[in-house]
Formats: C-alpha cells, sequence, structure tokens
C-alpha cells in the first residue's frame, strides 16, 4: 500500500531527526530503523478511523495526479528552486476534488493525533526507565536503536499534536486559500491583469498579430496574441522592448509603467490555466485571460525555465488542454510570450 509505505519514510525521517547517533555500519540504522518504523505505522493503522481515510484518500486519487508528481519530480531533477517545487506541489493539491481535500485533511489530523499520543505514551515510559539506555527494537530487526532521550520523543509526540491546528491556522493552507474564483484575477485596467492568490501582475495580450518586425525581430504589436518568438528572442529583445527599450520606429516605455516584466517560470505559468491537464475547455486559462479585449493563444507558450538535463531546452505549456512539455527546443521553436512582474 502506497500510504503504508509513505507512513514508513516519514517515520523514518522524523527518527533520524530526532538525533539518533549512527551506529558502526550504516546499514544497521537504516535496517533496524526501517523495521521500527514499520511496526509503528503497523499499530497505527490498527486503528479503524485511519483505515477508513486511507481507502477513502487512496480511491479518490485522480489519474492525472500521477502525471502532476512525475512533473514535480523532473522539476527537482533539472535544478528547479525549493519555492518552485513547493508551489507545484499546491497546484496538485488544488486540483484534487474538494471531498478528497477534506478526507486528507481529516486523515493527516486522525494520523497526528494518534501517533502524537502514542509517542508520548512511548516518552512516559521511557521516563520510567532506571538506568537503562532507552532503545526499540524490533522482531524482524534485531539491531537495538538508541532512541536519545524521553525529550526528543516528547517533541515528536508534540510536534505531531499541533500538526492539525497548525495545518487549520491562517486564511489559507496547502489545501485552500480561502479566497473565492471571483476576487482571485483582477483586471486593472491598464493592460495587466493581477492574480491576488500568487502576487503576480501578468500582461494581457491583444488580438491580432504584428505585420512587421524591427531588425531585433520585435513585432510592431508588441502586445498581440499571435506573435510568436524563439526562447531566446524572448528573453532578451522581446522583453527589453516591453520593459522601455527604444526600437526602430517607435519609442516604448516600461509596459503599463514598470520596467521589470519577465518571462513566468514554469510553475508560475501553471497558475493560469483554467485546470490541470486533461483540460475541459481550450483554451486552458482563466475566462480572465481570454475575453472581449484579454486573448489566449490556445498553443505553446514559453517558460523562463531551462531543463537542467539539458540546456538547450525549456519547458513550456501548451494551453489547448493544459500540457506541461519540458523538451522544448529553445532554437528551433518559436512560441507565443506572455510577460509576468512580481513575486519570484
Amino acid at each position: 500500500m502506497v500510504g503504508r509505505r509513505a507512513l514508513v519514510l516519514l517515520l523514518v525521517s522524523s527518527l533520524l531527526a530526532a538525533g539518533i547517533p549512527k551506529p558502526a555500519r550504516a546499514a544497521e540504522l537504516s535496517n533496524a530503523a526501517v523495521g521500527v518504523a514499520g511496526a509503528f505505522v503497523n499499530s497505527l493503522l490498527r486503528d479503524p478511523e485511519l483505515q477508513q481515510l486511507l481507502r477513502s484518500v487512496t480511491s479518490e486519487l485522480p489519474p492525472s495526479i500521477k502525471e502532476q508528481l512525475e512533473q514535480i519530480a523532473q522539476l527537482a531533477v533539472s535544478g528547479a528552486t525549493p519555492d518552485d517545487i513547493t508551489q507545484q506541489l499546491e497546484l496538485a493539491v488544488s486540483s484534487l476534488p474538494e471531498e478528497t481535500k477534506s478526507n486528507i485533511k481529516q486523515l493527516i489530523s486522525r494520523l497526528s493525533y494518534v501517533a502524537g499520543f502514542r509517542l508520548m505514551a512511548g516518552a512516559v515510559v521511557k521516563f520510567k526507565q532506571d538506568k537503562e539506555k532507552p532503545t526499540l527494537q524490533h522482531k524482524d530487526n534485531p539491531t537495538p536503536i538508541p532512541i536519545g532521550t524521553p525529550i526528543a520523543l516528547s517533541f515528536i509526540a508534540a510536534a505531531l499534536l499541533f500538526l492539525p491546528s497548525i495545518l487549520s491556522s491562517g486564511g489559507g493552507t496547502l489545501f485552500g486559500d480561502g479566497g473565492t474564483p471571483n476576487t482571485r484575477f483582477v483586471d486593472n485596467s491598464d493592460g495587466t491583469i493581477t492574480d491576488n492568490q500568487t502576487g503576480l501582475m501578468w500582461e494581457k495580450k491583444s488580438g491580432g498579430a504584428s505585420t512587421s518586425r524591427d531588425g531585433q525581430g520585435v513585432g510592431n504589436c508588441l502586445h498581440c496574441v499571435n506573435d510568436t518568438y524563439t526562447w531566446a528572442a524572448a528573453m532578451s529583445e522581446w522583453l527589453s522592448a516591453v520593459n522601455g527599450r527604444t526600437y526602430v520606429g517607435s519609442t516604448q516605455t516600461g509596459y503599463a509603467g514598470h520596467s521589470d516584466w519577465r518571462l513566468p517560470t514554469i510553475v508560475e505559468l501553471q497558475t493560469i490555466l483554467l485546470e490541470p491537464f486533461p483540460c475541459s475547455v481550450s483554451p486552458c486559462v482563466n475566462a480572465i485571460f481570454n475575453d472581449s479585449d484579454s486573448f489566449t493563444a490556445a498553443s505553446f507558450y514559453w517558460s523562463s525555465t531551462s531543463f537542467a538535463a539539458s540546456p538547450n531546452v525549456a519547458w513550456s505549456v501548451l494551453f489547448l488542454d493544459g500540457t506541461v512539455v519540458n523538451m522544448t527546443d529553445k532554437s528551433n521553436n518559436a512560441l507565443h510570450v506572455r510577460a509576468v512582474r512580481g513575486a519570484q
């Protein structure tokens, strides 16, 4: 069971973080820690309510969650920042049905309480021991594990008991932002849209396409939705024009009074998708980005995120159906662009 394995790994991490002394052989620690953690998880899963919640959560997960988790793994491999990976996890969670989110929160809360109380009870028992050094030992892994002191157990128990309160505190959590879809995006009436959830300001695209290009390859309709650029041109000449450089035939000030526009990261670009792949609407974008005076092409858009394993390619998003692509050749492809500013 995936849930059981995840719980074992979580507990092993907790035991290691508690300051367990390293044994002479690392393999002994690994085998013994997994044995102890497995025994503890098995005892937790005897709780009927936990069993029911695990069944509910695993049966409700949509097929797309696997693809999203694979994308997160690829981001980690490609050198994405912790903030990018965290935001990608939030996107994955936000795509879950509300009932599943509720069940996950209940599962975490129940698991935290059950594990917290059991660890606290274990700490009390350890306190009562005389001069014997506290150890944990499992019949299938006879190597004793020194667990440090009962104080370490108490701290872990306290953290678990307070975890449900932390998850539900404040106006938003990993399981929701506490806001409403109608107030998230705001048209600023100056050619920009602000996302109140992420703090990002987005360029609005106008209809049509450029009729000519200057010597640097920048179109005479800087914000036209149908214009496309190679990755290098988008990252340099086009952004330079958006941020206010003077080019042949025109003097530009920074768009909407700002000169810090950039291409969005792959995580940021996905935040304006209407829903994860496979999207039921095309273009797959929040309605405010595709209405009477704001346009989105149902095609590929560049992100600024390169693929670390192959620097000649970059990540992109297909707004036809929400597909995220990690192998788009920077030189041989001309894609659509949308500028963003803020956050990061």
